[in-house]
């Protein structure tokens, strides 16, 4: 972006973390994060994205004992609760930071495999999972495309996908400038899903269980945006 002012012209442009910093950030964050998510909402919204999913038979492909990611684990929020869901099934989770794979296997109501990774370089081979899933990941990085990339290349075709992103709000802008993400724009994140193989996308908000009480992440409030479709032949 560039400003001017009389005969100045300034340039501003956003400079991404490094996966160093982001991963130290993180690492120091793990212990209270569980705690942090629960009180904006985060918790109870994933709850209700899963029965959502469920209801609407995006997740019916996913054999029983699939294997399924979560890339950018976090503490496990995400896919934690769909685990009793799916008991037979092998969970795999990738994250930069120790810290959080660390209280993810701690409270993992299942085994999980757990590997120290980067979104953008996952260590597993082609057509590999049943299911990928990640939230609020891909908007840390410089090229999002990347991250959605990877996702779906190890993604077996005719599976689906979830991916949870920021938008641009007030809120989002706000966060951006503690965690140093870029808010995304939906026409943006779909463009990046089909050039990466994806079909049949589907958007539709994050929002909590409870929408009639005021919210962090309430319909008139909601900080992100839930991307589910399924790999292309």
């Amino acid at each position: 972006m560039e400003i001017s002012i009389l005969n100045w012209r300034i340039s501003v442009e956003r400079v991404f973390w490094s996966e160093r910093r982001l991963q130290d950030s993180y690492d120091e964050a793990a212990a209270r994060w569980q705690d942090a998510i629960q009180r904006t909402g985060t918790i109870e919204a994933y709850d209700w994205l899963w029965d959502a999913l469920r209801h609407d038979g995006v997740l019916d492909s996913i054999p029983h004992e699939g294997t399924i990611l979560d890339a950018g684990l976090g503490t496990g929020a995400l896919s934690h609760p769909l685990m009793p869901a799916l008991p037979s099934a092998t969970w795999h989770g990738i994250d930069l930071s120790a810290g959080m794979l660390e209280e993810a296997g701690a409270r993992s109501p299942h085994p999980m495999v757990l590997e120290q990774a980067s979104i953008t370089d996952l260590p597993y081979s082609d057509d590999t999972f049943d299911c990928v899933m990640t939230a609020h990941v891909v908007e840390h990085l410089e090229t999002p495309l990347a991250g959605i990339q990877e996702l779906l290349r190890v993604l077996k075709v005719g599976q689906p996908f979830v991916l949870v992103a920021t938008r641009r709000c007030l809120w989002t802008q706000a966060l951006s400038l503690r965690w140093n993400f870029s808010p995304l724009a939906e026409a943006d994140v779909c463009r990046w899903l089909y050039e990466s193989g994806a079909d049949n996308v589907n958007v539709r908000k994050l929002l909590s269980a409870d929408t009639a009480q005021p919210h962090f992440l309430s319909d008139n409030a909601h900080i992100s945006l839930v991307y589910t479709g399924i790999k292309r032949a």
